[in-house]
């Protein structure tokens, strides 16, 4: 009885998961489509409330974790898989068997997004780079400038 309710209380926090990744990955494409229009006052709280929600399910699969250590600890098994869990509750096997792959599948989601938004965060520095250096007066100021700056520390580091 005490493993059957130990084994909902995982599926009720993988549902959980669920819910907070499934927001976090609203909430990454929504940071990237704001990237997409250079919004950039709305991108610092829409990252904040999606680590709150990254943070939330991290603490909840630490919990899940611990209730999975109870769990082959109290029944002396080697692992707790779909099929161990069948022994004790075919419809919760299924259950948690449903939601750990969607998990599976909410992170690979969001890792996608994330990769479009450090692609286009480098593409926003790589093109404010060429602006900046194509300004005629950073042009002069580097021609002028960097010359001698740059002699004078080799110069300061060979006297040293």
């Amino acid at each position: 009885m005490l493993t059957n309710r130990l084994l909902e209380a995982i599926d009720v926090k993988y549902k959980k998961i669920h819910v907070l990744y499934q927001r976090s990955f609203e909430l990454t494409n929504k940071i990237y489509s704001v990237l997409n229009e250079e919004n950039f006052s709305e991108i610092q709280k829409l990252i904040a409330e999606r680590e709150n929600n990254l943070l939330s399910a991290e603490k909840l699969i630490s919990e899940t974790q611990k209730i999975k250590a109870e769990i082959i600890k109290n029944n002396k098994l080697s692992k707790l898989d779909r099929t161990e869990i069948a022994k004790f509750s075919e419809i919760l096997a299924d259950s948690i068997e449903t939601e750990r792959l969607t998990l599976i599948e909410d992170i690979k989601n969001i890792q996608k997004i994330q990769f479009k938004i450090e692609e286009k965060i480098n593409s926003i520095k790589t093109e404010i780079t060429k602006k900046v250096n194509n300004v005629g007066v950073t042009k002069k100021i580097h021609d002028a400038y960097n010359k001698n700056i740059i002699n004078r520390l080799v110069n300061s580091f060979l006297f040293f």
